[in-house]
């Protein structure tokens, strides 16, 4: 907690300013100027901390976490060149937290469910493609872009969408405790991400607010950065295709936003990895109103991987799915918000690993309250109980997590 106060201080000097500059977008002619930040201060407790042995099973040790996080900071420049053509380039640095390992060894009486993150920030062209305009009703985008899947897969964070500090547990890059136990468990991944910044080509067609779009992509299957991805490797690539069905338009007092999605991917990760493939579908929708909001997504998705390198007992594909529940409402700019957020992260069963159903799905609760300066600028507070399904001999705790966060977005 010693950091909370500097944290707290340093958004209080950025926060003014920066929400009114946030209502400011530089155009001229037809270019648009956008930008985005966002920072996170996070704060678990101890829990366990003198584990017990039971003659069943063990207490597990949860050291907690401490920590300042800055999000994503991004900017955007999007313009148009004659009728026909138009332009967008989003060019961020993003970090990116991976799980470096995970102690669950026996320290004395129990082990210590003890996750080490390797951050690492960079620069990345997320965005960067052209729309050629065939008809008012028909365009063709080329290059780099984000494939339209979840509503809640924005890439970089989006407080308007998510109302919380947190992505959505089914979101890409979201990843929950039990699913790294279930990966560790099991031997192929469990929740693979659906596409998101891909390279490709994609067909749009919208009509009175809706939109029917196909892409086709084939390209790195992570950003190239620091000398990663971009080296002519036969590996780290991903190709397939996404179709998705959306609708954006106000319906009574309100904004509708929906989206039905399927895609089919076929991606190599390594040179001793086969290829994996991974089928999924999902459907959501969000309602904004001037006093409420309401959002709800469901997802399905199927990874499966080479029968060969796929010991016995087992199968060579996993299957994951998951939802999430949003609520808030919005008076003079304070804005409270609760999301429930639940995972099922494989089907195997028993038989191919023992006690695997005992800790295979996960749910958050998620309550907090906003502050929002403007239309692009918020601070708020969240509380989220993270409760993974505890394992058959092993008792780890339901993880308590204080956050403080801060954006800025005209994207």
């Amino acid at each position: 907690m010693k950091k909370l106060l500097g944290v707290m201080i340093a958004l209080l000097i950025f926060a003014a300013p920066m929400a009114m500059y946030a209502q400011v977008e530089a155009v001229a002619g037809s270019l648009k100027i956008g930008v985005h930040l966002d920072t996170s201060y996070q704060w678990s407790g101890e829990s366990k901390k003198n584990p017990k042995l039971y003659y069943d099973s063990v207490d597990v040790h949860w050291p907690g976490y401490d920590s300042v996080n800055i999000g994503d900071v991004a900017l955007e420049v999007a313009g148009k060149v004659g009728d026909r053509i138009s332009f967008k380039v989003l060019e961020a640095l993003v970090t990116q937290t991976s799980v470096a390992s995970l102690d669950a060894s026996m320290l004395g009486a129990g082990p210590t469910l003890d996750i080490h993150n390797e951050v690492d920030t960079h620069a990345v062209t997320l965005e960067a493609y052209i729309d050629v305009k065939i008809i008012d009703q028909l365009k063709i985008r080329v290059g780099k872009q984000l494939t339209p899947t979840l509503l809640a897969n924005t890439g970089i964070h989006q407080a308007n969408v998510f109302h919380s500090a947190n992505a959505p547990l089914i979101a890409n890059r979201t990843v929950g405790f039990n699913e790294i136990m279930v990966d560790g468990a099991i031997p192929i991944p469990t929740k693979f991400d659906a596409p998101d910044y891909v390279t490709g080509a994609a067909i749009i067609a919208s009509f009175s607010g809706a939109e029917l779009s196909y892409t086709w992509f084939d390209g790195w299957l992570l950003p190239a950065a620091d000398g990663v991805g971009d080296l002519g490797f036969d590996f780290n690539k991903t190709k397939g295709g996404n179709v998705a069905l959306g609708y954006s338009g106000e319906v009574g007092p309100g904004k509708l936003a929906a989206r039905a999605f399927y895609f089919d991917e076929l991606s190599e990760v390594t040179p001793n990895v086969p290829k994996i493939r991974t089928q999924g579908w999902g459907l959501g929708a969000s309602y904004t109103h001037t006093n409420f909001f309401v959002a709800a997504e469901y997802t399905n998705d199927t990874l499966s991987i080479d029968k060969n390198i796929i010991p016995a007992p087992g199968k060579n594909d996993n299957n994951w799915w998951g939802y999430y529940i949003t609520v808030a409402g919005k008076f003079s700019g304070i804005e409270p918000h609760y999301r429930f957020d639940y995972v099922d992260y494989t089907d195997w069963n028993n038989n191919a690993i023992p006690d695997i159903t005992s800790y295979d799905t996960e749910m958050w609760n998620t309550i907090g309250v906003n502050y929002w300066f403007n239309d692009n600028a918020l601070v708020g507070l969240d509380y989220v109980i993270k409760s993974p399904e505890v394992m058959k001999h092993a008792k780890y705790p339901t993880i308590n997590e204080l956050v403080i966060y801060f954006e800025v977005n005209t994207l």
